[in-house]
């Protein structure tokens, strides 16, 4: 590719409109209702990650009402119309749906689908299994990220991808402890043997001068030795306790939005 062609590329994709998405939710086979609901909230929030403007289960329930909502989950595509409707509705690209399926043996299916909200055929399939409700969140970021990129290719739409917020890393408080516990044991080893020479030449009064220098050294390494350690014990305490303060995860934060026909308390952040 030239520079030419690239640029040419480049502006081209920067003129294609952001990719809006709609997931009214995911029905859930052996999955209660409230579990498959944030599942659907998961999937939308981590579509909006990867770059979409998604309208959520909450927002298409205040718009099109919860009895339509739930119909919406039927969408096959092909004729059925109602991915046109909701893309009128909402004026979105395409529709998310699927399904969550918790199987006998205990393992979960998820499989999703993206309509496209024109002609209702359907432009984006995935599915993933996982062996618990926690890896189940993981498919789900998994299956996003692959949906977002075949409907940006597929609807000529763009993507303009959100920073997620940090985890924090304060759970490796651990990492510089170990180290710092490592470098207290070598301290305190270090500190016997310097002790235990000096016992000698003090004890010994009969030593040759060679036996007596050699001790002497040798004191004065383990010595050395006795510093080091206790100087990395330090610092791994230090560092652990700067891991421990500074690494926390961002606080929980809780906003009043106004929307068409009220407010809504919107939750971001992490709990303890």
């Amino acid at each position: 590719m030239t520079p030419c062609s690239g640029a040419l590329l480049a502006l081209a994709l920067a003129a294609q409109p952001q990719l809006k998405l709609a997931v009214p939710g995911l029905t859930g086979v052996g999955v209660d209702e409230k579990t498959a609901s944030f599942f659907a909230e998961h999937l939308a929030q981590q579509l909006a990650y990867e770059g979409a403007k998604v309208s959520t289960p909450r927002q298409i329930e205040a718009m099109v009402g919860f009895d339509r909502q739930k119909q919406l989950l039927g969408c096959s595509g092909g004729s059925d119309s109602c991915a046109s409707e909701i893309g009128n509705a909402l004026g979105v690209d395409g529709l998310v749906i699927g399904d969550v399926a918790h199987l006998a043996g205990g393992r979960f299916q998820v499989n999703v689908k993206l309509l496209s909200a024109v002609t209702g055929d359907v432009v984006g399939l995935d599915a993933r299994g996982a062996d618990t409700e926690q890896e189940v969140l993981e498919v789900l970021r998994a299956s996003a990220h692959a949906l977002s990129a075949q409907a940006a290719k597929a609807l000529a739409r763009s993507l303009s991808p959100i920073a997620r917020s940090s985890e924090g890393f304060q759970k490796w408080w651990w990492a510089p402890a170990a180290v710092g516990a490592a470098g207290a044991a070598l301290g305190a080893a270090a500190y016997f043997q310097a002790d235990g020479r000096y016992q000698q030449l003090s004890s010994s009064p009969n030593l040759t001068p060679i036996l007596a220098a050699q001790l002497r050294n040798e004191g004065i390494e383990w010595r050395l030795l006795t510093q080091i350690g206790a100087g990395v014990a330090a610092a791994g305490a230090l560092g652990a306790g700067a891991v421990w303060l500074f690494g926390a995860p961002p606080p929980a934060q809780v906003a009043l939005v106004p929307t068409g026909g009220g407010a809504a308390f919107v939750f971001s952040g992490r709990l303890p």
